[in-house]
């Protein structure tokens, strides 16, 4: 049963996306320094779906994000170590166990993890001039904007122990050994354009939702190390979502582009995945496996930007984000088909197997980037940002990691023929280190449902990753130029 659970779950946590690197849960990092709320090609179904309207003719996009992340998660000595694996006298609620002296440091000691991950975006748009100073546009994709994977490094030290194997897994086991919770989008879009001066956009698709996680267990939420076994859960959920934007452009040649977008939260208040628990209790023979469904939140996202080109050559852009998590008041799971975690008065409902309290804030990112344009073949960017923190002290575990952030990144981009242009960059991501010692409230929660592990330590996190895509553009409806007709200046902003 170990060996199934395990293999199952690392391989599902190395297919797609690492651990967020912006705000909570975000990971939507495609399109590069091209992928904003002004921008124009097919990363716009997501950020900004008017933005589509910029564009012209046919657009194809393929993007990859290829990271690399290393985190640590260092557990200081809760309770004294006993003769065998006794209640924590200093805990009230007894969830905390003390060490027996055969098996220090199986629950306080540095975790870590050393990932590599890939994330895909694949899209496509086409506008088609509908009458003079008209537009409309069209657009498809798939991409992840939410979510990761993590897979934690062993603990030698208890390989092959004798009586206690569990501790291989590292002090985060109590949280995640291995897991994915993601979020993966496949949007439509349609954006119509006015006088080349307004833009407006809808979008719309299916969210595919899932979580596939493995983490200790104990029936009673403690961390007896004498009936530690496992618990798997296995879930999913398709979804709505929906969003819209506008992009004004008061100069016919685009030199100015304002840029305003909203993203309703998947499934409108929140998904309900229907799937598997199974359970290994610690003692031989202890398997149990039921249906259940795995309640989560994703959030509703705001973004803002702006775009100016002062000279062919140059263009600046600042944009942001803000990311309602505090929409993310819990994470349960509940017997099969229970609507809800909480009835009308906000307590949690019988069918309730375990409530995580999540409490998280909002998530604000805001980005500052430039181009420079060598020729119209080649251009040059680099970009700096900052992302907050959305995990507060009180809740943050090694399943779900979060940091501010800083994060600088350049980069160029290509054009290989006057349809073909290839873009490269890389990003590197710094996090402010969290120290949650005696500030975490896991082990103290207003319900029994909600209890376990003590996860205050110390923790640290880096995050870099490279962005490869390629832009192929044709544009079929363009009229036959005039030879009489005088030619605009060229501009290079991106096609």
């Amino acid at each position: 049963m170990r060996v199934i659970i395990t293999t199952t779950t690392v391989t599902a946590a190395l297919l797609l996306a690492t651990q967020a690197d912006a705000s909570g849960l975000s990971t939507a990092r495609f399109g590069g320094e091209h992928g904003h709320p002004t921008t124009s090609n097919p990363t716009a179904i997501y950020y900004n779906p008017a933005g589509i309207g910029l564009s012209d003719g046919i657009n194809i996009f393929a993007d990859g994000n290829f990271a690399w992340r290393v985190a640590t998660f260092e557990r200081p000595q809760v309770c004294p170590p006993a003769e065998k694996p006794t209640p924590c006298e200093a805990n009230p609620s007894n969830n905390e166990y003390g060490e027996s002296y055969e098996a220090l440091g199986a629950n306080y000691n540095k975790a870590a993890l050393v990932n590599l991950a890939a994330a895909p975006m694949l899209g496509a748009s086409a506008k088609i001039p509908i009458a003079e100073d008209y537009g409309l546009g069209f657009g498809a994709a798939f991409f992840v904007p939410f979510g990761g994977s993590s897979s934690w490094d062993k603990n030698d030290a208890f390989e092959d122990h004798p009586r206690f194997p569990g501790p291989r897994d590292g002090a985060n086991r109590w949280w995640s050994i291995d897991g994915t919770l993601r979020a993966l989008f496949l949007s439509g879009a349609l954006s119509f354009s006015i006088h080349d001066l307004v833009h407006l956009g809808v979008s719309g698709g299916v969210a595919f939702s899932e979580v596939d996680t493995i983490r200790a267990k104990v029936l009673n939420n403690s961390n007896d190390l004498a009936l530690e076994g496992r618990a798997w859960v296995d879930a999913s959920a398709i979804n709505a979502h929906l969003g819209g934007g506008v992009v004004l452009t008061p100069f016919r040649n685009n030199e100015l582009r304002l840029g305003l977008s909203y993203q309703m939260p998947v499934g409108l208040d929140g998904v309900r995945m229907p799937g598997k628990l199974s359970i290994h209790a610690g003692t031989p023979g202890a398997v149990s496996e039921q249906d259940i469904d795995f309640h989560h939140v994703w959030p509703d996202v705001f973004r803002a930007g702006v775009a100016y080109q002062p000279m062919t050559e140059l263009e600046l852009r600042l944009f942001g984000d803000v990311t309602r998590w505090n929409l993310f008041e819990d994470q349960c799971i509940t017997a099969a088909d229970t609507p809800e975690c909480r009835d009308a008065d906000g307590e949690l409902v019988n069918e309730v197997i375990l409530n995580i309290p999540r409490s998280w804030n909002v998530g604000v990112g805001l980005r500052l980037g430039a181009s420079y344009w060598v020729n119209e073949d080649i251009e040059l960017f680099l970009g700096a940002g900052y992302d907050s923190n959305a995990i507060p002290d009180e809740t943050l575990e090694p399943a779900l990691i979060d940091f501010d952030d800083i994060s600088v990144g350049g980069g160029g981009r290509l054009s290989i023929t006057d349809w073909w242009a290839l873009s490269l960059a890389y990003t590197q991501i710094f996090y402010i280190p969290r120290d949650t010692t005696g500030k975490s409230k896991t082990a103290d929660p207003p319900d029994a449902k909600s209890l376990g592990p003590d996860s205050g330590g110390e923790y640290r996190q880096a995050i870099g990753f490279v962005n490869l895509n390629m832009q192929w553009s044709f544009d079929p409806f363009a009229s036959a130029p005039d030879e009489e007709t005088e030619t605009e200046p060229i501009s290079f902003t991106e096609p």
